[in-house]
């Protein structure tokens, strides 16, 4: 192959802007990052990417209840010391005061008594780590509490913060955060972080990890541009924020999980045996897989409130008894709860419900499955 010299070839008058786009960038991958671990420690995560601080971290899905982590996340070098954190650029117009120093940036970002109210708080992640006395140097701790640097870095900082601010209100809640992404090459990591997590969770599944990871970074980006001030908390969801139910959902789609797999053969033997033909079989495999991925991968707090009435509604009709005939599992369906009923598109879906539940909680002989769905949709309300 003949080579062609390039007619482009002269020194470029400026090439800061992807330098800036990667720094922007690696903030998004941070949130997805940081939705992964959450995901799989199934706590209930919505990120939102710049909307008051660079990254909000809700912990519910409820606006009542749900409580606020603000990140800030840097990428510049070196190692941060508390100069670096008070540090104050010249002002950007003669007469006009210096700007404002990281430290301060991140406590002016919650001053807003409305913001303080559902605040867990702050964190300054950087990439590179922090050069902080501790009250303790013979331990190395990530994230670090104000509470746990030395009394004169707490001194030096509170005293610079109340002459720049006025205030040092919310300091203590500062935590500085070394990140555990690394710098570069971000993407390839956080898509070995989807492999490893089907692998843990679903061994042996086959998934489109490349696929799961440019629909959940392409929709972050995409929220993240919208600039919009919304009145009400499910628009502002909808339209900014993405929950960490979108990486079960995504998995569930570009998935194919061999537990998936099992509990549908199960389902479908089930119907069989019941006396169900096999037209009815055919026309439930989809609906019956689409619940199986649910209830594997969906971790948002109406999904868990509807597997627990289920359960509950299950665990009440068997009692003493191993199994249901036909006719009482019909009858137990027909009897469902208002609340399930009602998240229910249509009877298939609802018979399918009820139907996958059923095989999971006679699998769990001492009713497992229902103490652990409780628990996790009283965690995730609470």
């Amino acid at each position: 192959m003949s080579k062609v010299a390039n007619p482009l070839l002269a020194c470029q008058r400026e090439k800061t802007g992807p330098v800036t786009f990667d720094k922007f960038d690696y903030q998004y991958h941070w949130a997805l990052f940081e939705m992964l671990q959450r995901y799989e420690r199934d706590e209930v995560t919505i990120a939102f990417v710049e909307l008051h601080e660079d990254v909000l971290l809700a912990d519910s899905e409820d606006g009542e209840r749900a409580r606020f982590l603000y990140c800030q996340v840097k990428t510049t070098q070196p190692n941060w010391t508390s100069k670096k954190l008070l540090q104050r650029k010249a002002a950007a117009k003669k007469g006009e005061p210096k700007q404002n120093s990281v430290l301060a940036k991140m406590l002016l970002g919650v001053q807003p008594e409305k913001l303080c109210q559902s605040l867990s708080g702050l964190q300054l992640v950087v990439t590179s780590g922090f050069s902080l006395k501790l009250n303790d140097d013979s331990v190395e701790i990530n994230p670090i509490p104000f509470d746990e640097l030395h009394e004169d870095e707490r001194k030096l900082l509170k005293a610079s913060i109340e002459t720049e601010l006025g205030h040092s209100v919310h300091l203590r809640r500062v935590a500085f955060r070394k990140s555990d992404l690394v710098e570069k090459s971000y993407d390839d990591v956080i898509m070995g972080v989807i492999a490893k997590l089907v692998e843990r969770k679903w061994p042996g599944s086959r998934t489109n990890v490349s696929g799961v990871y440019t629909a959940l970074i392409d929709e972050l980006r995409r929220k993240g541009k919208v600039t919009y001030d919304y009145e009400y908390w499910d628009d502002l969801v909808r339209y900014k924020g993405v929950p960490s139910a979108r990486i079960g959902e995504l998995l569930g789609k570009l998935s194919e999980m061999t537990d998936v797999e099992d509990l549908v053969e199960l389902a479908q033997e089930q119907m069989k045996f019941w006396g169900n033909s096999p037209k009815r079989q055919r026309d439930l495999r989809n609906p019956l897989r689409a619940y199986a991925l649910k209830s594997l991968t969906d971790r948002s707090l109406t999904h868990m409130q509807t597997r627990t009435g289920v359960l509950e509604h299950i665990s009440q009709a068997l009692g003493k008894l191993d199994e249901l005939s036909q006719d009482e599992f019909e009858a137990l369906v027909a009897s469902c709860p208002t609340a399930v009923k009602e998240k229910a598109l249509s009877a298939d879906e609802l018979f399918c419900t009820y139907l996958i539940e059923y095989l999971n909680f006679e699998k769990s002989t001492d009713g497992s499955a229902l103490q652990e769905t409780d628990s996790e949709s009283t965690d995730q309300s609470a």
